[in-house]
């Protein structure tokens, strides 16, 4: 298991601060996507505040940069999955 520095933000899912903003917002979506076919809203809305949380705290560390476009995505999932309608 690989050590975890205590003083960075825990990524949403293993390797996704080393993603493109591309690659990054269409795996998100994708994530989203199989989330909504499962009916999993729970999963929806915490992967969403996972993203939007992480871009978040790294847009606050003054040596990190963050990704707009992932997080603004994050609150538009977020506000979506919410939205679901239990089976």
């Amino acid at each position: 298991m690989p050590e975890i520095d205590p003083t960075q933000p825990l990524e949403p899912w293993d390797g996704y601060a080393a993603l493109s903003s591309e690659d990054r917002l269409a795996r998100f979506q994708k994530k989203h996507d199989e989330a909504r076919d499962r009916s999993d809203q729970a999963y929806a809305v915490a992967l969403s505040a996972a993203v939007g949380n992480y871009e978040l705290l790294r847009q606050a560390a003054d040596q990190m940069t963050h990704d707009e476009d992932a997080r603004a995505k994050a609150r538009d999932l977020h506000d979506d999955a919410g939205s679901w309608k239990p089976n």
